[in-house]
């Protein structure tokens, strides 16, 4: 059981606040006539139980041409403000009303277009906080990145959207090892950053070590509607897994009132390396008109390879492969209900890890094998959503299988049990005494016979998560809902011997052999709530009340006598499980039209696991959730019409019980156990800057400073760590930039230039800077460059990524695995892209 009584009565406060009634306004005294129309719909919507949400530079100079009296229904009172207003309302939710300019009638005479990009100013409405808000209003520290965002970066994937949401990084561990982290908190174990793709939670295999954080589902980023970045501990709402932050993808819906589609082709041609290539198509199509419609989605990239490796003599041999493609149904009633089923899949083919050697040449390996990937997902989901009189329900089923087939150089491993006497009895079926001279070269043979050689790991994990949630918007602005998830996965580890010619396993029986299944059981109900004290305060209070169950088994059929101890049991199977809460308290403050300031608590949790490990010492084969609690304060600011937009946010956070990966004091067997604590400080800073209608320049920097507070002291594994070591793989600083200036070259065609910026601060591999597989890693940048030419239905681009062909390390890493291997900024890119609407 956790115990954590502040947050238990948080919880219980939070839904005990939600389950109760709002009391009914009062009613406001008479205001002056002449009031400005900001602070006129922001009263009419406290009196009328909703939310309005508006951009601060559509109201402002404006004044309200009349008092909406007390008792005038909600929407007639809008109208009344919005009088000659060129401004409308429109429903987006249950008592949720956007206010918007209105479009042009058919036979008005317009004036001529400006040159500039109106969609830079675009109204965006993000849902992170479970219920509609503008990004711009949302107190929040969070990265929205639109449809348009992803399409003029050339965004695909998680990689690339990173770089434009620093503090979210993905680090490439080897061919499909992705690991997500945000805010400093990299650790093995439990996914710490929450991936959403819709409303599907989803995770990667948790192996021998419940390690799902290990490999994250990387699915091409391909017409989605936009993507939203929550940064910090997002425990109240999203629950296990968002222990550092959040992560949605939400894909494009389908659309009923009409038929389009899109084409998009781009190619780029690395220097040193193969041509990379991608194409997608996606089209929209009504069945029913203002019913029934579907949308389908297909998509194929290759990114090709850069990596040589003369001992195998071969040239780019890490090549890359992701194909797959969506297809979703929507149905709509009258009465506003909508149901969307949906369907995805994508299967991934690497041909061999992407790293290079520190010890060879730029782009090249020593390793005597290839370590191929193979990866095949597919997720079905249903949403319902709609109206219930009193509360918008929503509910979703979804489920997920992602089988994977991943491998790891074995080599260096096992002839490190070279000349070891003790280790050496395996061979001979005793545990004592130590080998004598003769036994110790049979031993020695022994494993030279056995090498080169790979782990070899298929694995396969599937989830069903169930979730219904209520929610309302006004003065008590509320969400409350349960969550259930039942995922289950298994695998198998053997040890192969591989070709020295081809590095390929050999086509003959692996020399051990284990299997291993694991379970997590999941429950929650959650609550949360936005009480507005006026229309400058808002106090927000929320909890999730959780209870998880893990259990995990494995058996070992042909043992390794190379690494496993003689007497290792072949059977191993564990169970662990616990309950405990989550939550967060927030006020949000806005002393002027354009400013919000905010100061919050927030925690989040990750389940703890189980090491299923021949010969481990059983102290280390379970090991406890870990926690986070965050402090943090921000501001949002709109100034100038939206000319000068700024987000500033400091956060402190304690981590408490850190899951992290260990090693097996013979350096034979990788494992997760809790080391302690850590204390991670920061800063985010964004700005957008506006200076003429056609230029635009942006800023997005972060600053973390992540240090263990405790000792990692224990005999039974390694874990070097001290109080005031940096914690590894955590980069101080991240910055990425833009500036983009748009031309008008005649009526209906434009020109676009973009140039943007990505740097990642000095970081290390290792805990300690006297660690002999300590390594340096960033101090490094890159610019990129894209041209486009937007002519009605067709785009034209021309870029060029990395500019100056910096070839900085984005990761490495050093241990008894892998000796010296290296991640660099990809080189020098040229290339295309063409995109055709209809």
């Amino acid at each position: 059981m956790i115990q954590c009584v502040s947050c238990r009565v948080l919880s219980a406060l939070a839904i005990a606040t939600v389950v109760a009634a709002a009391a009914p306004a009062t009613a406001a005294p008479a205001r002056p006539q002449r009031e400005a129309l900001g602070t006129a719909l922001r009263q009419l919507a406290l009196r009328g139980n909703a939310s309005i949400l508006f951009r601060p530079d559509l109201v402002a100079g404006r004044i309200a041409p009349a008092t909406v009296a007390a008792g005038v229904p909600l929407e007639q009172g809008l109208t009344i403000l919005l009088a000659g207003s060129g401004l409308r309302y429109r429903r987006v939710a249950r008592n949720v009303f956007l206010i918007e300019r209105q479009p042009a009638r058919r036979g008005d005479v317009r004036p001529a277009p400006a040159t500039g990009d109106d969609a830079e100013r675009q109204v965006i409405v993000v849902t992170a906080l479970r219920r509609p808000m503008l990004l711009g209003d949302t107190p929040a520290s969070i990265v929205a990145i639109t449809r348009r965002d992803v399409m003029r970066s050339g965004a695909s994937d998680l990689a690339a959207i990173a770089t434009l949401a620093p503090s979210l990084a993905l680090t490439n561990l080897g061919a499909g090892l992705d690991r997500l982290s945000m805010r400093g908190v990299f650790g093995a174990g439990e996914a710490s950053v929450g991936l959403y793709y819709g409303d599907t939670p989803v995770s990667g295999p948790s192996g021998s070590t419940s390690d799902p954080g290990f490999m994250t589902p990387n699915l091409l980023i391909a017409d989605v509607d936009r993507v939203e970045v929550l940064r910090g501990p997002q425990g109240t709402l999203y629950g296990a897994g968002s222990l550092a932050g959040t992560v949605r993808i939400l894909f494009a819906e389908p659309s009923p009132d009409r038929t389009e589609g899109e084409i998009d082709i781009s190619a780029g041609f690395r220097s040193g390396g193969d041509p990379d290539l991608m194409t997608s198509a996606w089209v929209n199509m009504p069945v029913i008109a203002d019913r029934l419609a579907a949308r389908a989605v297909l998509y194929r990239r290759v990114r090709g390879g850069t990596i040589d490796n003369p001992a195998l003599q071969g040239r780019d041999l890490d090549q890359r492969t992701d194909t797959g493609g969506r297809l979703a149904l929507r149905l709509e009633d009258a009465g506003g209900w909508r149901l969307t089923l949906g369907a995805a899949y994508q299967h991934s083919r690497y041909e061999d890890a992407g790293q290079a050697s520190l010890a060879a040449a730029r782009d090249t390996t020593l390793r005597l094998v290839r370590l191929p990937f193979r990866g095949s997902f597919a997720m079905g989901w249903a949403a319902l959503r709609g109206d219930t009189g009193f509360a918008t329900l929503d509910l979703s089923l979804s489920r997920f299988r992602w089988t994977t087939r991943r491998t790891f150089n074995l080599t260096n491993v096992l002839l490190s049990q070279k000349g070891d006497r003790a280790d050496c009895a395996n061979l001979f079926q005793r545990a004592a005494p130590p080998c004598s001279d003769g036994e110790l070269g049979a031993w020695d043979g022994y494993i030279d016979g056995h090498v080169p050689a790979i782990l070899d790991q298929p694995l396969k994990v599937g989830a069903t998560t169930a979730e219904l949630r209520l929610s309302d918007s006004g003065r008590l602005s509320w969400t409350a809902g349960a969550f259930a998830s039942r995922r289950r996965d298994e695998g198998s580890s053997a040890v192969r011997r591989t070709s020295g010619a081809t590095g390929i396993a050999l086509d003959e029986p692996g020399f051990a052999y284990r299997r291993f299944a694991g379970a997590l059981d999941q429950f929650a109900v959650y609550a949360d709530a936005t009480w507005s004290l006026s229309d400058m305060l808002d106090v927000t209070g929320g909890g999730r009340l959780f209870r998880y169950r893990r259990r995990a088994s494995g058996d070992t059929s042909l043992r390794n006598i190379i690494t496993e101890p003689y007497d290792a049991p072949t059977m191993l199977s564990y169970r662990y499980g616990a309950s405990g809460s989550a939550g967060r308290l927030r006020a949000d403050y806005r002393p002027t039209e354009g400013m919000l300031v905010y100061g919050q608590f927030a925690s989040g949790f990750r389940p703890g696991g189980i090491n299923i490990i021949p010969g481990l010492d059983p102290r280390l084969a379970v090991y406890r959730d870990d926690r986070i609690g965050s402090l943090e304060a921000g501001t949002r600011l709109s100034l100038v019409d939206t000319a000068l937009e700024v987000e500033l946010v400091a956060y402190r956070q304690r981590w408490r019980d850190m899951q992290y990966a260990a090693t097996s004091l013979n350096g034979a067997f990788a494992l997760i156990t809790n080391i302690g604590d850590a204390r991670i400080k920061g800063l985010e800073m964004g700005v957008t800057a506006r200076p003429t209608s056609t230029l635009t320049a942006r800023l997005q920097a972060t600053y973390a400073d992540a240090r263990l507070s405790s000792d990692q002291v224990t005999d039974l594994a390694t874990t070097p760590g001290r109080a005031g070591d940096r914690l590894p793989y955590v980069a101080p600083w991240q910055i990425s930039a833009s500036v983009a200036r748009v031309w008008s070259v005649s009526p209906g065609v434009r020109l676009r230039a973009e140039v943007t910026g990505h740097f990642l601060g000095r970081h290390y591999s290792a805990f300690r800077q006297d660690d002999p597989n300590n390594l340096a890693i960033g101090r490094t940048g890159a610019a990129d460059m894209r041209i486009t030419v937007e002519a009605g239905r067709w785009d034209a681009a021309l870029f060029i990524e990395n500019i100056g062909n910096t070839r900085g390390r984005l990761w490495a890493s050093s241990g008894s695995f892998e000796t010296g291997t290296v991640n660099r900024t990809p080189a020098r890119t040229a290339g295309f892209s063409l995109t055709a609407r209809f």
